[in-house]
């Protein structure tokens, strides 16, 4: 099913007890802005390029984090990097790595990705 998806990518584990996720979500509110532009369909293949294309490469990270809310407009995608203890792995300034876009629609696959969960995780 996920045969497209690179040998340096795990399939995702579920991140899944609350704390984590409210501590992402604030860590990203405050310190990542929404990109303006709104992408109508997120598909999985697309947030795992980005993860593939966009990763830190000054610093040390071990997870791929995802993470989804909704918005007005569809849904807003969190997307960034974190370290073995769940920590958002973050620039000299201090501001994660990632980003948050709003996206009209998540295909299937991606839903799938998420069982209900807000929150996911991929090992690298």
């Amino acid at each position: 099913m996920f045969s497209w998806i690179t040998n340096n990518i795990k399939l995702p584990k579920p991140i899944d007890f609350l704390p984590d996720f409210f501590n992402f979500s604030q860590k990203t509110d405050e310190d990542l802005p929404v990109e303006s532009r709104i992408i109508p369909e997120m598909t999985l293949k697309k947030a795992i390029n980005y993860f593939i294309k966009e990763y830190p490469r000054d610093c040390q990270f071990d997870k791929y984090i995802m993470a989804w809310e909704f918005h007005p407009q569809g849904h807003l995608l969190t997307q960034a990097f974190a370290d073995k203890e769940n920590h958002l792995v973050t620039r000299k300034n201090g501001k994660p790595y990632g980003r948050k876009i709003v996206v009209k629609k998540i295909d299937e696959e991606l839903a799938e990705i998420f069982q209900g969960n807000h929150v996911v995780a991929f090992q690298r």
